[in-house]
């Protein structure tokens, strides 16, 4: 990718820059770089946009608004995906549908909105997906619902290897975690760290090593180190994961007296970031 970049630069060739861009923002997301992928998918938007490639530009547009709206930034990402979901429906970009309803659902797990994820929902429902992530994201939405039994029926991508394979087993192995299944939350995250480190995963390492914190004894030693790379993440889920892991470890071992202080730090960072399913989990924790 670096290298079309280089060449179509040198050529004054805009859309091979752009597109070499675009698909070097998506690698860079997988291996959890993200300032460097959200500069690069803005780039190749800017492009995309100067040289009137419409379908390109509303699928550059959608992976922009997954990176907006996994670091926290919902505003934006919901008005980015509006915009990109117009042209989508004006241009019959039918093919880019599934994907738009994915990033939807992403937005309402970070509101805990009903009312859009039951749209989301149902066109997800109404098409043959073929975005490896939707399955990973139908997961979160429903732990985040508190229905482990829905959540663990979701079925896993097609291609039972890469990012959403790696992703969708992550899920998983947290539901497994909060239902109490501790043996199969094991057995899910080793195979998701496994998974992740076969394809330099190294943000989706981390966040399986999260949920083996809490599952798992023999990960003690490690666990401070887990702690600097997940809270050094610019993925939400995994850098207030990190403090609510945390707070559960801390229950387990001194009860709600000693992991009262994380439990706060997380419902205060929630609040900040208007992230309503970690002011629920915080918020249940401290009224106990």
């Amino acid at each position: 990718c670096q290298d079309i970049v280089r060449k179509a630069a040198a050529l004054r060739y805009v859309r091979g820059s752009s597109f070499g861009a675009s698909r070097l923002g998506r690698l860079l997301r997988m291996m959890g770089r993200r300032r460097e992928a959200e500069h690069q998918t803005r780039t190749a938007r800017v492009g995309f946009a100067s040289t009137g490639d419409v379908l390109l530009d509303a699928e550059t547009g959608l992976s922009l608004a997954t990176l907006l709206v996994e670091r926290g930034d919902t505003p934006g990402a919901r008005h980015l995906l509006d915009e990109t979901v117009r042209q989508i429906r004006g241009m019959h970009l039918d093919d880019l549908l599934p994907i738009a309803m994915r990033v939807a659902l992403e937005v309402a797990i970070f509101r805990a909105d009903p009312t859009d994820a039951s749209v989301a929902l149902a066109a997800l429902a109404n098409t043959e997906a073929t975005d490896e992530e939707i399955p990973s994201v139908l997961v979160r939405w429903w732990r985040t619902r508190g229905d482990v039994d829905r959540a663990m029926a979701v079925e896993g991508p097609a291609q039972k290897t890469g990012y959403g394979h790696a992703l969708w087993l992550t899920e998983r192995a947290r539901v497994g975690m909060i239902a109490g299944w501790n043996d199969q939350a094991r057995d899910l995250a080793h195979e998701a760290r496994r998974e992740s480190q076969k394809w330099g995963f190294h943000e989706l390492g981390t966040y399986a090593d999260l949920v083996l914190g809490v599952v798992s004894p023999d990960e003690s030693a490690r666990w401070p180190q887990v702690l600097e790379r997940a809270s050094n993440s610019m993925h939400t889920e995994i850098y207030l994961g990190a403090v609510e892991m945390d707070a559960r470890r801390l229950h387990a071992h001194g009860g709600l007296t000693a992991s009262r202080p994380r439990w706060r730090a997380l419902l205060a960072r929630s609040r900040e970031l208007g992230y309503q399913p970690g002011i629920d989990e915080a918020e249940g924790w401290l009224t106990e």
